[in-house]
């Protein structure tokens, strides 16, 4: 089967994308789980970031404690997720 000009990936790795096609032809599920891994990294690392910001931020202009901030917005971000 021919591949098409617009979707050269589409046949050769069944619609992944080709990173997630690379990795799991080149180390199996072990490269999924290290592509997972590094996207859980970066998506805690945005999250701290974006909550010291939040805490400077209500610091700086309100006043509000920063601890009382940073319980919050985890709060919110558990309750969002549940």
């Amino acid at each position: 089967m021919a591949r098409g000009r617009g979707r050269p990936f589409a046949t050769k790795h069944n619609g992944w994308t080709p990173l997630a096609g690379a990795l799991g032809i080149m180390f199996g599920y072990r490269g999924v789980i290290l592509a997972l891994l590094a996207a859980l990294f970066v998506f805690v690392g945005f999250n701290v970031v974006n909550i010291m910001l939040i805490m400077d931020g209500m610091k700086n202009v309100f006043g509000v404690d920063p601890t009382l901030v940073a319980v919050a917005a985890a709060a919110a971000g558990a309750v969002s997720m549940a």
